[in-house]
C-alpha cells in the first residue's frame, strides 16, 4: 500500500496545528479574563443557611458584583457579603443597617438609628430583633468613623453584628445582583 504524502495532506496538517494552537491561546486568554471577572467584577456564590429569609433563601446561587463598593460606601438597608470577622475565609452575607457615626439601639424588638426607629420592610410578620452578645437589649453603640453594624433578615436565625460587633469596610467584598438558580428563583436584587 502507498504512503499519502500529498501538498494537501501536509497543507491539512499545518492547518490542524496552527488551529489547535490558535485554540490553546484562544482557551487560555478566556480562561484568564474569566479569573480576571470574578477576582475584580463579580463572583457566584451559594446561600448557605436561612438568616437572610426570606429575602434570600438556602440553597440559592447568587451573583455578587465587587466594583461598586470600591467606589461608593455602602447604603443602609442594601445587602452585601462581607468577611466574617472571626475568619476571612469565610463569606457572609448580611443587610447594611448601621453606618459609621450611627448610634445603634435595640429595644423592644426594634432597632433605632440615632434614636429614629427604623423601618424594615423586608422582614417577615413579626421577626423581632434582640440582642446578642455584643449588643443587649437596650443599650445603645455608637458606630466608629470606619465600621458598618449588618444583621440578617431572619433576625431569630442570624448571627450578626449583634454577636460579633461591626464590620470595617476593607472586609465589605460586594453587593448580590442576581439569584440565578434554582431557575424558577431567577430575579434581580
Amino acid at each position: 500500500m502507498k504512503k499519502l504524502s500529498s501538498p494537501l495532506t501536509k497543507q491539512l496538517l499545518i492547518q490542524l496545528k496552527q488551529s489547535f494552537k490558535e485554540f490553546l491561546t484562544l482557551t487560555f486568554i478566556s480562561t484568564g479574563v474569566i479569573i480576571l471577572i470574578f477576582w475584580l467584577i463579580g463572583q457566584p456564590l451559594e446561600i448557605s443557611g436561612d438568616s437572610m429569609t426570606p429575602t434570600l433563601l438556602n440553597g440559592e446561587h447568587i451573583i455578587i458584583e465587587k466594583l461598586s463598593i470600591k467606589n461608593t460606601l455602602p447604603k443602609r438597608g442594601e445587602i452585601y457579603v462581607v468577611r466574617h470577622p472571626d475568619n476571612n475565609s469565610v463569606f457572609v452575607i448580611k443587610r447594611a443597617i448601621g453606618l459609621p457615626g450611627d448610634k445603634i439601639k435595640l429595644s423592644n424588638g426594634n432597632v433605632y438609628i440615632n434614636e429614629v426607629k427604623v423601618v424594615e420592610p423586608y422582614l417577615a410578620n413579626k421577626i423581632k430583633t434582640s440582642g446578642k452578645t455584643f449588643l443587649k437589649d437596650d443599650t445603645s453603640f455608637l458606630l466608629p468613623t470606619d465600621s458598618y453594624f449588618f444583621l440578617g433578615d431572619n433576625r431569630e436565625n442570624s448571627a450578626d453584628s449583634r454577636t460579633w460587633g461591626t464590620i470595617k469596610l476593607d472586609k465589605i467584598i460586594g453587593k448580590p445582583v442576581i439569584v440565578y438558580y434554582p431557575w424558577e428563583n431567577f430575579r434581580i436584587l
